[in-house]
């Protein structure tokens, strides 16, 4: 998935290393055309979400077990860090316009996909947003803040 950071001066993107075949986000200046690698590991990284203010990204990792939820700063002035680590699969969705709550959606093994939050300051702290039987994924905040747009399958099909 392609992502253009909030300024839109920059795209960041995945790309499969030839030698080890792991998947690294990218990011690409679109004005110089010049492409920087924003993360190397033998994982899968992927589904970068800018931060609002363009200063972060937030991402998917199965460097050390399913796929987990990391930050970094883009300028690199801040060590990468692990947000939520666990035995399910997690991928980002959204940022609040604060950058407060990061929104991800979380795979459960008895229901599918669910909507979460985490808090970005302080302790990381993940609470859900929505749970049900069926999958909810893809949550994305208004500009306002005051809803949140996602995926259901629970008529059946794939409906926001």
């Amino acid at each position: 998935k392609v992502r253009v950071s909030p300024d839109g001066k920059h795209v960041a993107f995945v790309r499969l290393d030839p030698v080890n075949g792991a998947g690294d986000i990218w990011v690409l200046d679109v004005a110089s055309r010049i492409e920087n690698r924003f993360t190397s590991n033998p994982g899968y990284d992927w589904v970068p979400v800018w931060s609002p203010d363009g200063a972060q990204m937030a991402f998917a990792s199965s460097r050390d077990s399913r796929m987990d939820l990391y930050r970094r700063s883009v300028d690199g002035t801040e060590p990468e860090q692990l947000l939520l680590k666990s035995d399910k699969r997690k991928i980002p969705t959204d940022w609040s316009r604060d950058s407060e709550l990061l929104f991800f959606q979380q795979e459960e093994p008895t229901c599918g996909w669910d909507l979460w939050v985490v808090r970005m300051s302080g302790e990381p702290e993940a609470l859900p947003v929505l749970q049900s039987g069926f999958n909810e994924s893809g949550g994305a905040l208004s500009p306002d803040g005051n809803w949140l747009a996602y995926t259901s399958d629970e008529t059946g099909h794939d409906e926001v």
